[in-house]
């Protein structure tokens, strides 16, 4: 475990470059693979993420503040959906083709 403090005196441990705490702010957890699946602050907001097994980020849930959906479309992020409203969708930057083969590629 590495721990650090900038310039500012805010101190960070860190796990083979993975943050894990910032004490007094918040602290965050990893799989096996190196992806944040939990983060809590302070104030005992927790947030919980699924990944896809490409590493996508697919679901998060915010305690007290609801969650997030991520839907992607060959390997790009297509839209986000936070609690029942879509946030992003764009369809401009894939082709016909692409949209096609969709509902084959969403999980990937």
């Amino acid at each position: 475990m590495n721990e650090f403090k900038d310039r500012y005196g805010t101190e960070a441990k860190c796990y083979r470059t993975r943050l894990r705490a910032v004490p007094g702010k918040a602290s965050y957890r990893y799989d096996g693979h190196g992806l944040r699946v939990n983060a809590l602050d302070a104030a005992g907001a927790q947030l919980n993420a699924f990944y896809t097994r490409a590493g996508q980020l697919l679901y998060e849930e915010r305690r007290g503040r609801g969650h997030a959906e991520y839907l992607y479309l060959a390997g790009s992020l297509l839209a986000t959906r936070s609690n029942g409203n879509v946030d992003r969708p764009d369809f401009r930057r894939h082709s016909v083709a692409a949209l096609r083969v969709a509902p084959f590629k969403l999980y990937r």
